[in-house]
């Protein structure tokens, strides 16, 4: 896959103020994905510095970010999903946490 520079600028700067927003206000300052999405115009989800640090940037750019958080909680949803699965799998399996000696009944 080709990606322009100017494309994978984009993609950089995105990821670097997602972090550091994250940093400067916590985690908690996110709220559901479609609530942070629109934190910008309802100001219902983060605190009032962190929407005085998006202020900072045009509505693209908040969008570049709000994406960035987005494909994160995907990933990592993918990843606790697959390892949910290989720690518990279905009843039939037969392996997994439940077939060791030391979980067994």
């Amino acid at each position: 896959m080709n990606v322009s520079l100017s494309e994978l600028r984009r993609v950089r700067r995105a990821l670097y103020r997602f972090e550091l927003f994250c940093v400067l206000f916590g985690r908690s300052s996110f709220g559901e994905s479609q609530k942070w999405r629109s934190m910008n115009r309802y100001g219902t989800t983060a605190t009032a510095e962190g929407m005085q640090f998006l202020a900072l940037f045009e509505p693209w750019e908040i969008e570049e970010i709000a994406c960035v958080r987005d494909y994160a909680i995907e990933l990592y949803q993918q990843l606790y999903q697959a390892q949910q699965q290989t720690l518990n799998p279905p009843a039939s399996g037969g392996s997994g946490l439940s077939s060791l000696p030391l979980y067994s009944k």
